[in-house]
């Protein structure tokens, strides 16, 4: 490979890790921790707000230290006592938790990964950004 080969896809590494610093990670939850989160829901609705978009729906713990902002036409703060969670959440694939780059969540989401691409990407120690997109798959 000629020098200016390397140098060009060593360029390239530093502007993709560059520009992915702040992405936050979707990572499942064990089913006993998803388990817990849904008791606690259930027990505290209080501690949680909860934001509805579209083929959406974030749960976010409240805390005074971290903070959500959520980005997108059609999402709004509910009630957390009139959220109803479609049937079988608790086992769906894409119920994970938004990771910051300390390891620890921010918050929790759902979504329909048929009609919504979501984006996280931590702001600052204690705050992070969630987009979502408006897609839609397999003809409907």
């Amino acid at each position: 490979m000629n020098a200016k080969r390397k140098a060009g896809l060593a360029a390239l590494a530093v502007v993709v890790f560059m520009g992915c610093s702040g992405l936050a990670t979707y990572q499942k939850l064990p089913e006993n921790q998803k388990d817990a989160l849904f008791q606690d829901l259930q027990n505290h609705p209080a501690a949680y707000r909860i934001y509805q978009c579209p083929s959406l729906i974030i749960v976010e713990p409240k805390s005074e230290n971290r903070s959500i902002e959520v980005i997108g036409t059609g999402c709004h703060e509910i009630d957390p006592l009139t959220v109803t969670f479609p049937t079988g959440v608790e086992k769906s694939r894409t119920f994970r938790a938004l990771v910051g780059k300390d390891d620890k969540p921010y918050a929790y989401a759902y979504w329909n990964y048929r009609r919504v691409r979501i984006g996280a990407r931590e702001v600052d120690g204690s705050t992070m950004r969630v987009s979502y997109t408006r897609v839609e798959y397999g003809g409907r």
